[in-house]
C-alpha cells in the first residue's frame, strides 16, 4: 500500500475504446458508480460481465471489504453476489476454467487463503493456501495464476509463484529479476508481462519491464514504460498493454501502451482525474477502469466514463 497521503477515492468506473486510442478528445464516458467506494480491488471479466472483489474502503485495514458485485455493461447495472469467505485487498485475482480466483492480499493481517468463486453457483471454496504471505500482484495464464513480488512485511520481495488449478497446487518459480512493490501484471501472448513498481521505502519508482516466458522457464527484460510509476492498473486491449494512472511522487493521470508486435510504447489520451490503486479489465472491446484513491479531498461518487485514449 502506497503512503497515506490522499484520502480514499470515490469507486468510479471508466473504460475506454481502442478506436480512439490517438485521440485528442477525452475518450472517456461515464457510467454507473460502484456499489461502495474500493480501492486495491480486483476486477475481473468473464461471461460478459465484470466482477469487482475485495478492496479497501478507507486508510485502515479495518475497512478490508469482502464484497463482490457484478457489473452488466449491456444494463449498466450492478448486482450483489456471495462475498468473499475472507476481506482483503491488494490481492491477486483472475478467471480460469470459469471459476474466480482470489489469493494472497491483506486484511487485519496478511492472507495466504487462496478463494474460488463458481458464478453459475454463486458460491465460494477454498483451495491451497499461497506457500508464502504477502500482498501480491498476479494475473491467469493459459488457466494458471500467476503471483509475483509484493510486500513481504514490510520489504519487496522477488518471490514468483504458480498455482495450478488441475492439481490445486503452488509451485515456485524463478525469482523475479527486480524485487519490487506495487507493480502490475497482465498476460499476453502466452507470456507474463511485470511493469513498474517502487523499492520497500517507496524512494524508487520503476520504469521496468520483465517477461516471463513459461515454456522457458526464464525471465527476460522488455522496453522500459515511458513513465516510471507503481500502484497502477493495466489490462490488454487489441494486442496493446495500457497502463493507467499510478504514483510516482504525485498522482497521475498517464496513460501508456505497449504494442509488443512494434516494441513501442504509446502516449493515450490521459484519465479525466488523476488516480492510483484503481483496477482495470478489458471486456468486449473496451476497458473499464474501477476505484483507485484521487489526490487530495477529492472524493467522488459520479458515475462513469466511456473513453477513446
Amino acid at each position: 500500500m502506497r503512503p497515506n497521503r490522499f484520502k480514499t477515492a470515490a469507486a468510479l468506473l471508466l473504460l475506454l475504446t481502442r478506436q480512439a486510442a490517438h485521440a485528442a478528445r477525452n475518450p472517456w464516458e461515464e457510467l454507473a458508480p460502484l456499489p461502495s467506494v474500493t480501492r486495491e480491488a480486483a476486477l475481473i471479466p468473464f461471461g460478459g460481465v465484470l466482477y469487482l472483489l475485495g478492496g479497501l474502503k478507507g486508510l485502515s485495514a479495518e475497512e478490508a471489504q469482502a464484497t463482490l458485485s457484478e457489473y452488466n455493461p449491456k444494463t449498466n447495472t450492478w448486482k450483489e453476489r456471495a462475498p468473499m469467505p475472507t476481506a482483503r485487498w491488494s490481492f491477486a485475482g483472475g478467471e480460469a476454467n470459469g471459476r474466480l480466483y482470489a489469493a494472497g492480499g491483506l486484511s487485519r493481517t496478511f492472507v495466504t487463503a487462496l478463494e474460488v468463486y463458481d458464478p453459475a453457483l454463486d458460491s465460494w471454496s477454498r483451495g491451497a493456501a499461497m506457500p508464502s504471505t504477502r500482498n501480491v500482484s498476479g494475473t491467469v495464464l493459459e488457466g494458471k495464476l500467476y503471483v509475483v513480488g509484493g510486500n513481504d512485511h514490510g520489504s519487496c520481495t522477488s518471490r514468483s509463484e504458480v498455482y495450478d488449478p488441475a492439481t490445486d497446487s503452488w509451485r515456485e518459480l524463478p525469482p523475479l529479476p527486480t524485487p519490487r512493490c506495487s507493480l502490475a501484471t497482465v498476460a499476453y501472448g502466452g507470456r507474463l508481462y511485470v511493469l513498474g513498481g517502487s523499492n520497500t521505502s517507496g524512494s524508487m519508482w520503476y520504469q521496468t519491464v520483465e517477461i516471463y516466458d513459461p515454456a522457458a522457464n526464464a525471465w527476460t527484460t522488455g522496453l522500459p514504460m515511458p513513465t516510471a510509476r507503481g500502484y497502477f492498473s493495466a489490462a490488454v486491449l487489441d494486442g496493446r498493454i495500457y497502463a493507467f494512472g499510478g504514483y510516482n511522487g504525485t498522482i497521475l493521470a498517464a496513460v501508456e501502451s505497449f504494442d509488443p508486435a512494434a516494441g513501442q510504447w504509446f502516449s493515450n489520451a490521459p484519465l479525466p482525474v488523476a488516480r492510483d490503486v484503481s483496477a482495470a479489465a478489458a471486456l468486449n472491446g473496451r476497458i473499464y477502469l474501477a476505484g483507485g484513491s484521487l489526490a487530495g479531498n477529492a472524493i467522488t461518487r459520479d458515475p462513469f466514463l466511456s473513453s477513446s485514449p
